[in-house]
């Protein structure tokens, strides 16, 4: 019934950057501030292909916003801190580890994600932050692969935060970016031993009334054969358009 996490102010009227998940079919917002206000907030939009989220406090929020800069610098071994609200454990350090693709099981994928460690919990929305001070990441998840080398290293994965400049003016003014949408089938999958095995499929969505069901191993789109998650998003993304 509830989900929290941690915002970023990124601007002087109150708006606040966070990811997305933390907003999705809620009905009502609260923003906790530093020193424990609590105050009322509205949603301003959600991106489906990044993840972010924005929402502004309705009543002041004080504080000096974040400034984003450039994620490009985050390279292995780079070190930064991790900001969060002080009860969800305020300032760590962590070092970032990978950037590379990710591919998640619910139709989302980022072409260079940052990978910090050692993990922390509490990651939801938490600001990655690079030694001028200036906000590079959003975290999203706990993932038990962080260095992708086979073998378990616990990390977080954060959303670069260059993604939201070319959006943020349409998410802002919309709540969503105005360009193509994304094609979904409302299907979750795994990609196991080289094939996309579908796990679960939405009642109502495309690939329910496609006849997609849970067990199915997804082989091609359109006579294309695919054999990876990310190879499957490219095919379904790259060569359809959303209502076709």
């Amino acid at each position: 019934a509830e989900r929290e996490g941690t915002g970023v102010l990124i601007g002087d009227d109150g708006l606040i950057l966070t990811i997305g998940y933390l907003l999705l079919e809620a009905d009502s917002v609260l923003v906790v501030a530093g020193d424990g206000r609590v105050l009322p907030a509205g949603i301003v939009g959600f991106d489906h292909a990044t993840g972010f989220g924005l929402v502004r406090a309705r009543q002041p929020l004080g504080g000096t916003p974040l400034d984003i800069g450039d994620s490009t610098g985050a390279r292995e071994l780079s070190g930064a801190v991790i900001a969060t609200h002080p009860s969800a454990g305020g300032l760590s350090y962590a070092s970032v580890v990978s950037r590379r693709g990710f591919t998640g099981w619910w139709e989302y994928a980022l072409d260079d994600a940052i990978f910090t460690a050692p993990a922390r919990d509490n990651h939801s929305g938490a600001a990655l932050i690079d030694a001028d001070g200036k906000l590079i990441g959003i975290g999203s998840l706990w993932v038990g692969d962080a260095i992708n080398a086979g073998a378990a290293f616990p990390g977080n994965m954060f959303v670069p935060a260059d993604l939201l400049a070319p959006i943020l003016p349409e998410l802002v003014s919309c709540g969503r970016r105005q360009s193509a949408a994304r094609p979904w089938l409302g299907v979750y999958s795994e990609e196991v031993r080289g094939h996309v095995l579908v796990t679960q499929v939405l009642r109502g969505a495309p690939a329910d009334l496609g006849g997609l069901r849970r067990g199915d191993v997804i082989l091609a789109i359109e006579g294309k054969a695919i054999g990876s998650q990310s190879e499957f998003y490219q095919s379904l993304w790259g060569g359809a358009s959303a209502g076709d």
